[in-house]
């Protein structure tokens, strides 16, 4: 006799990795139901230069450095919020001595909060670079005892909301879309971002609510190789008052949304980036053998190879002269 089925209860699926999660999905629905239940959500991590610059065990000292960075964003937003009531308000116009107090009281918290981690006498220094609409960017430093920057300055962009309320937007910018963009972006495109239009993201905690990103300024790595976005991988930005870039960067990747013919698969991506990039000289021999590949049944990456090559024919029809 079949012993009796124990009653279940149906629970909620949480992936355990942020990661993966945002590496394959982007515009979800599902950020405030999944974000909010997973014990820790960040994504990326720290910079090297940071990393290197540590006085002991890099990764103990890398979790409080997370820790700090958790605080000083905290500190920030209520103060922020004490100082002006209001997130329209910019603290560039308020009076220059209130905002370099607060400039002043937030450097001395964060490097109370991280000085033993680094050599003696390294200190911080935290200045407000501007407002968005969902978030203010500040620049973060690091100096030694002789005052000399133990690193490029990093943005500190701190949220104004953890969870953004807009229903039907959250999707796309925020705290939670914005961290899956950056997170996306890398993975499709292959690399740091660091040469493209996009400055160079590090990690965001999503608990916390910033992003840790490059400070954009003239010592910057320059926009060599920028990222056709809406052409290689169907995303468009819908934001209405621009994603301002600033010296050709942007730290703005909010309202960034998928084409209904957008393409996720990683293969097809590759091979469509490959494509895409070819010199006019260049173009037609690769072209010509990708198409050998695409019909050789020994290939398992035949079908994949197919499908880049309609998409690219459809998405650039300026490079078919290219191909003649």
């Amino acid at each position: 006799m079949l012993s009796r089925i124990q009653n279940t209860t149906q629970q909620l699926y949480y992936p355990t990795r942020l990661k993966r999660f945002f590496q394959s999905h982007l515009n979800s629905q599902k950020y405030t139901k999944i974000i909010p239940n997973i014990k820790q959500a960040t994504v990326g991590s720290l910079p090297t230069e940071i990393i290197k610059a540590f006085d002991g065990k890099k990764s103990t000292n890398s979790k409080i450095f997370l820790r700090a960075l958790a605080d000083i964003t905290k500190f920030l937003r209520a103060t922020y919020l004490n100082l002006n009531g209001s997130f329209e308000y910019n603290l560039n116009k308020l009076p220059k001595d209130i905002v370099q107090n607060f400039e002043r009281k937030a450097s001395n918290l964060f490097t109370n909060n991280i000085k033993h981690l680094f050599p003696s006498g390294t200190t911080a220094e935290i200045k407000f670079a501007g407002k968005g609409e969902f978030g203010s960017v500040y620049q973060i430093s690091l100096f030694d005892k002789n005052k000399k920057k133990l690193m490029h300055d990093k943005a500190l962009k701190v949220y104004h909301s953890i969870i953004d309320k807009e229903e039907g937007w959250h999707s796309a910018h925020g705290n939670y879309a914005e961290a899956n963009f950056w997170t996306y972006i890398k993975y499709h495109a292959g690399h740091s971002l660091s040469k493209t239009q996009l400055t160079k993201h590090y990690l965001s905690d999503m608990k916390s609510g910033y992003a840790l990103t490059e400070f954009i300024d003239e010592d910057i790595t320059k926009t060599t190789s920028p990222l056709n976005i809406k052409g290689l991988f169907k995303i468009r930005n819908q934001d209405i008052f621009g994603n301002k870039p600033i010296l050709g960067k942007l730290y703005d990747v909010g309202l960034f949304f998928k084409e209904k013919n957008f393409t996720g698969d990683k293969m097809v991506l590759r091979y469509l980036k490959k494509l895409y990039y070819r010199s006019e000289k260049d173009l037609k021999p690769f072209f010509e053998g990708l198409l050998d590949q695409s019909q050789n049944p020994k290939n398992e990456h035949r079908n994949k190879i197919k499908t880049a090559i309609e998409i690219f024919k459809e998405r650039f029809p300026e490079r078919e002269d290219w191909l003649k």
